[in-house]
């Protein structure tokens, strides 16, 4: 056990309004081995400690496995420590207050951190990241828009523009302007009921998506080639790459304007995956994947 007294200084630096306070007097809080009782485990070697008067007051306590071949009596720190010493006072590193080597036995070192209320690493990636998979981004709060259904969408948009070089819809202010026009130069009545009439035509305009896997003559026969002005635009190359009937049946169907009709995200992933194995053993048959290091599926 540790044989001596660690002061800890704690400094207060916000008042409870979030302000910035003149001056606060430094609380000197004492340490010592049994002053702190077992909380709770954050994750294996690394207990959460509580002080016996004072429950607000936490402290981590971690486990450091001592390697043999470490001479930690010649560097007095173990290798963790001593790392940690190295590096700069930044936000969100947490250094160590009170470190122990051969604590409890000669095959471990302890060392004490402050605790942060945003939570250990392995609280975090489970409660932000982990519990999330099946979910939108934190950030996508729209309530009706941002979705499952829209993500799939999104994913298919994505490659529908890498392969023509255009959104899967018509141009938007183009249709804004033609409604208005045949409207007697009005807005829809219906364009009340969004904040911004720009977003009810971004709402109702067709939507456009080009096959991708078929040939440049097939292309201007249904009257999909590239104008004059946009073969311009687009410089030197191609007008579009023709790609497999596989890859456009799946982005023709998770385009549909209708999200009962696209698949869910376990079995895009799950379908292509398979399809996927298949093209290449089809194409290098198995030695094609000799060299592939990875694994196909949602658990990838």
């Amino acid at each position: 056990m540790f044989t001596s007294t660690w002061l800890l200084l704690l400094g207060n630096m916000m008042n409870s309004a979030g302000r910035r306070a003149k001056r606060t007097k430094t609380e000197v809080f004492l340490w010592k081995p049994n002053a702190s009782k077992f909380k709770r485990v954050i994750t294996a070697g690394v207990p959460l400690l509580v002080s016996c008067t004072n429950a607000e007051m936490l402290l981590v306590k971690k486990l450091l496995e001592l390697d043999p071949k470490d001479d930690v009596k010649e560097s007095k720190q173990p290798p963790e420590i001593a790392a940690l010493a190295v590096l700069p006072d930044y936000n969100r590193l947490a250094k160590p207050i009170l470190c122990s080597h051969a604590d409890s036995d000669p095959e471990y070192g302890t060392a004490l951190f402050q605790h942060y209320q945003l939570g250990d690493l392995e609280q975090w990636k489970r409660q932000q990241f982990d519990s999330k998979n099946w979910k939108p981004p934190p950030e996508n709060t729209t309530r009706g828009i941002n979705n499952r259904a829209a993500d799939v969408w999104a994913v298919d948009a994505c490659i529908h523009f890498l392969a023509t070089g255009k959104e899967p819809i018509e141009d938007s202010d183009a249709y804004a302007a033609r409604r208005y026009r045949n409207n007697n130069n009005q807005h829809p009545a219906s364009a009340r009921f969004y904040d911004h009439e720009d977003r009810y035509y971004d709402a109702h305009v067709a939507r456009r998506a080009i096959p991708i896997n078929l040939s440049k003559i097939q292309l201007h026969q249904r009257g999909l080639g590239l104008s004059t002005e946009e073969k311009r635009a687009q410089g030197i190359g191609p007008e579009y790459h023709q790609y497999s009937d596989e890859l456009n049946d799946w982005m023709m169907q998770h385009l549909s304007r209708t999200p009962s009709r696209r698949r869910a995200t376990e079995r895009l992933v799950y379908g292509m995956s398979l399809e996927a194995m298949g093209m290449l053993k089809k194409i290098g048959r198995k030695s094609a994947l000799v060299d592939m290091d990875a694994q196909f599926g949602i658990d990838a």
